[in-house]
């Protein structure tokens, strides 16, 4: 891997590497000779994708050490919902301490959530606005909206118990086309948007946590969350101003990170 990478850098001047690979630091041996290896031969910051279980202090340091700046890492839903449809066994206590921990190393989360699953109850969403609330800042959260793969377990488990149809798999249907990271303008019940850009707002960093408290208990806006849609648009276009500043200054905006965050259909899940 370290060849590949500099074979790589032998053609292109990139800035830092995220490794793609959702339980990167899974094998201890490698990982011990990884991060012995990997600051003295290539030495660039980098990010990698991560699963909740995997993570523990002992780890996650030697990789912060070895140039960790970011992690990505799936949370799902509540607790009730991940267990139930996806078979992840995580307490929400676990995941905040988790959080606890990268802001303690000082690594950077990216959080990455799924909506528009048939079985979240009115208390699933509250219990997830509340564990994002207790995630200490900075954080970015990464919305997707629920993809029912055929022949996939999820496919399964769904359709046996009734809760979709065969036209709700893809194939028939092709919601991932449009609908892969949320966007406010899919049809969906008005008490999943008002959830969905509140819990989006969390990761801002300039709206304060008592008002987005106050306003998850509002029932007109439950009923009528266009005003949060558009105080999320704003919220979004604030970060990402700030972000792409940011990124230009050191160097980091390519052409096809510009292209992709000029969507506007995608910009409430930053």
């Amino acid at each position: 891997m370290v060849e590949e990478i500099k074979a790589a850098r032998s053609h292109w001047d990139f800035k830092r590497i995220r490794f793609d690979d959702e339980v990167f630091n899974f094998q201890k041996d490698w990982l011990v000779e990884f991060c012995d290896l990997y600051p003295k031969a290539i030495g660039l910051p980098f990010e990698i994708f991560i699963e909740p279980k995997l993570v523990n202090e002992e780890r996650m340091s030697m990789l912060r050490d070895a140039g960790l700046v970011s992690v990505y890492m799936g949370i799902q839903s509540s607790e009730r919902v991940t267990g139930h449809l996806y078979d992840r066994r995580v307490k929400n206590s676990n995941i905040n301490d988790i959080a606890e921990l990268y802001h303690r190393l000082g690594v950077k989360p990216h959080f990455q959530l799924i909506f528009d699953d048939p079985v979240s109850t009115e208390e699933d969403k509250r219990a997830l606005f509340e564990m994002v609330s207790k995630f200490p800042r900075p954080f970015d959260l990464y919305l997707f909206s629920m993809t029912v793969v055929p022949c996939s377990e999820l496919n399964h488990k769904l359709l046996q118990s009734g809760l979709i149809s065969e036209y709700d798999i893809e194939g028939l249907n092709t919601k991932v086309f449009y609908q892969h990271r949320v966007n406010l303008k899919y049809p969906r019940p008005v008490e999943d948007t008002f959830w969905i850009s509140l819990i989006q707002m969390l990761s801002k960093d300039f709206i304060p946590r008592p008002a987005l408290r106050a306003l998850s208990k509002s029932e007109f806006l439950k009923k009528h969350p266009w005003p949060l849609i558009q105080a999320a648009h704003a919220a979004n276009f604030v970060k990402m101003g700030t972000t792409v500043t940011k990124m230009a200054k050191n160097g980091e905006l390519t052409k096809t990170l510009w292209r992709r965050w000029a969507n506007l259909d995608t910009i409430i899940t930053t």
